[in-house]
This record gives structure tokens, C-alpha cells and sequence, in this order.
């Protein structure tokens, strides 16, 4: 079995030897030093992981996101910040925009490690599922994370973040069942302890915008959490 791929974007030599000296006997560890080097990179290959500092030498890292987005071979691949920024404000647009985990500098290695191995693990158990899924009109695309509205012959794609994607999809999954706010949580930010239930509701609120038209929809359930449920129009 071939070795998970690790994407190192960071421009800090010392970061480097230090994720090396953790990750190569267990991953294929490649190194880039700039956004321009990540993209040509992620032109000519796709890692299973990137690991992404947000302050480099020609631009934030946080620009990369909306090539990953854009990139159908990246759109799912897991993304973890390593940066210095604590500051909640921070951490929210990097969530917001698809971050799928956020490491302060300076870190624990072994806790590096540790996340890396759960997000890959949560890539694999997706992998092993349906590629896609249909309720009515409205289709989840799990592997591409998208969702499309289905009209007539045509299907159009309905615009959503990483993040409300992974919401819709883990809600479509209960098949009705209501999911607390604190299970969602859980399920799709991890242990991110600055993450509040407040931001499960903005999402959902989106979330909720962009099914107008379809025939399933997200609802709350008498304040106990959410449901995927029948859109009575």
C-alpha cells in the first residue's frame, strides 16, 4: 500500500524539519514554500492532506481556497491551518471558507500528527460510501462535495461552502432524524472549542436559502436541533 500524501505549505525552514522528522515514516511528506508554488504543485499532483501556514511570502494562505474550491481534484482534499493568528475572527473565516482544522503555532507535534490522522481517517470512511446520493431533485455529490437541484433534464449546481456541505450531508444521512446542534458540531469541526452553536444556526440559516427551490429542506425541530425533512412550499 502506497504511503497518504502530505501537502506542506509553509515558508518556515524550522517547520519544516520539525514535520518531517514526525511525518515521514508514516506519510510522502512534500514541501512548498509559496501560494505560487502550492497551486503548481496542486496543477501537476493531489495530495491526500495540506497542511497550510496562512502567512507567506506572496500572499495569505487563505487565498488557496479558492482554487482548492475551484479544482475538482482538490475541492475534497482536507485542509489544516498552521498558523500564529489565534484570534477567533480568524479562525471563523478560515472555517467559513473550508479550513478543516485550525493549528496554532507553536504546536505539539505529536498533536499534529494526531490530527492529521483523524481527518484522514474521516476522508477514507466518506471515500468508502455512496459517490452520490438523490432525495427528489436535489443530489449530493459526496466525493466532489457539491449539490445539485435537478430541473426538468438539467441539473444546476446550488453554490455551497465546504462547510455547509458537510452540514447538509450529514443531516440527508439521519433520513429525518434530528441532530442537535453539539452533534453537528462535533461531527464536522471536531474539538474546535471556539466554535459555538451560534454558528451552526448561520450556517444552517444559508443552508436553508439555497434550498428554496428543492424539494427537501432543513428545519429546526422544536429548538432540540435539526432535521432534513420535505420543503412544505
Amino acid at each position: 500500500m502506497s504511503l497518504a500524501t502530505v501537502l506542506l505549505v509553509d515558508d518556515d525552514p524550522e517547520i519544516h524539519a520539525l514535520l518531517k522528522a514526525i511525518l515521514l515514516t508514516q506519510y510522502a511528506l512534500f514541501s512548498v514554500e509559496t501560494l505560487k508554488g502550492a497551486r503548481d504543485f496542486l496543477e501537476r499532483s493531489t495530495p491526500d492532506l495540506i497542511l497550510l501556514d496562512d502567512e507567506l511570502p506572496d500572499g495569505r494562505g487563505i487565498e488557496l481556497f479558492d482554487f482548492l474550491k475551484n479544482n475538482s481534484k482538490t475541492i475534497s482534499t482536507p485542509t489544516l491551518m498552521l498558523t500564529k493568528k489565534h484570534e477567533v475572527s480568524n479562525k471563523v473565516v478560515a472555517f467559513d471558507l473550508g479550513a478543516d482544522d485550525y493549528i496554532t503555532k507553536p504546536f505539539e507535534p505529536l498533536e499534529v500528527l494526531a490530527r492529521i490522522q483523524l481527518r484522514l481517517k474521516n476522508k477514507n470512511t466518506e471515500n468508502a460510501g455512496s459517490v452520490s446520493t438523490r432525495h427528489d431533485d436535489l443530489e449530493l455529490d459526496i466525493p466532489m462535495g457539491k449539490a445539485y437541484i435537478h430541473k426538468n433534464d438539467a441539473k444546476e449546481e446550488i453554490d455551497m461552502t465546504p462547510i455547509e456541505f458537510k452540514i447538509l450531508y450529514l443531516l440527508a444521512n439521519e433520513k429525518g432524524g434530528v441532530l442537535t446542534r453539539k452533534q453537528i458540531l462535533e461531527e464536522v469541526w471536531g474539538d474546535q472549542q471556539h466554535v459555538i452553536e451560534r454558528t451552526v444556526d448561520q450556517h444552517v440559516s444559508k443552508i436553508r436559502k439555497k434550498l428554496e427551490y428543492c424539494s427537501y429542506t432543513v428545519r429546526s425541530a422544536h429548538g432540540r436541533g435539526y432535521a432534513f425533512v420535505k420543503n412544505l412550499k
